[in-house]
């Protein structure tokens, strides 16, 4: 039997276990995908190597970063950045999104992408800053994605590649502006914490904040050393 590449792609739908099954198994061959996670909304229980979660009902479908995906993690990103921020995005930013494989893969980090209707709805990268700590940053989701748990959607599984990396903390920075994207990351267990000076400007970069994956004292996370 052939070995299946170590690939995870996790599905939100609304449709029943069964037709999720049936529908996606072929698929889950063609791909060559070793593990395939099915969000369900109303049961939990594993089928034919598939895991149910509950979750709400939607139709994302949240994959890892590919190649052929920068141009779109670039063009979102920048016109979320200019239209939010009224700027133009920085140094900082266009090393990440014009060299993700660089800036984020290749130092040990993750970039999650999510599809709605077999368009690209969103992105999420974790930078690794530590032995044991790594940045969220690059959260961004297309306009007509909005309003559907998307953003928690990325984050909850970004949060969770973070675990698995072995990250014992993430650190994000933001703006007292963003007040959705604040609430949300509360809301995760994100806490606020003292700003030191970084690269970021300070038109987008007043507010710094940390979660820990594991319990604070266990363990010895650096303090963040790499750009961002």
């Amino acid at each position: 039997m052939t070995k299946l590449e170590p690939i995870t792609v996790w599905v939100f739908s609304p449709l029943s276990s069964a037709n999720l099954v049936y529908s996606l198994r072929d698929k889950l061959i063609q791909s060559k995908l070793s593990k395939l996670h099915l969000f369900y909304p109303s049961r939990e229980c594993h089928l034919y190597g598939c895991q149910f979660l509950r979750m709400q009902p939607t139709s994302f479908i949240i994959t890892d970063f590919q190649p052929a995906h920068q141009p779109a993690f670039q063009h979102l990103y920048q016109e979320w950045f200019t239209s939010a921020l009224h700027q133009p995005t920085e140094p900082a930013d266009d090393f990440v999104l014009t060299q993700p494989e660089k800036a984020i893969l290749q130092k040990g980090g993750a970039i999650l992408v999510a599809s709605e209707n077999g368009e690209i709805a969103g992105f999420v990268a974790l930078k690794k800053t530590g032995a044991s700590e790594m940045e969220l940053t690059k959260m961004i989701i297309r306009p007509e994605s909005r309003g559907k748990g998307l953003g928690e959607i990325l984050c909850r599984g970004i949060l969770a590649r973070g675990a698995t990396l072995g990250a014992a903390s993430v650190i994000l920075y933001s703006h007292s502006s963003l007040q959705a994207a604040l609430a949300l990351y509360r809301k995760l267990g994100f806490q606020d914490v003292r700003l030191e000076q970084c690269l970021y400007s300070s038109f987008r970069c007043d507010i710094k904040m940390k979660k820990w994956l594991i319990p604070a004292g266990s363990g010895k996370p650096e303090h963040s050393t790499s750009e961002r």
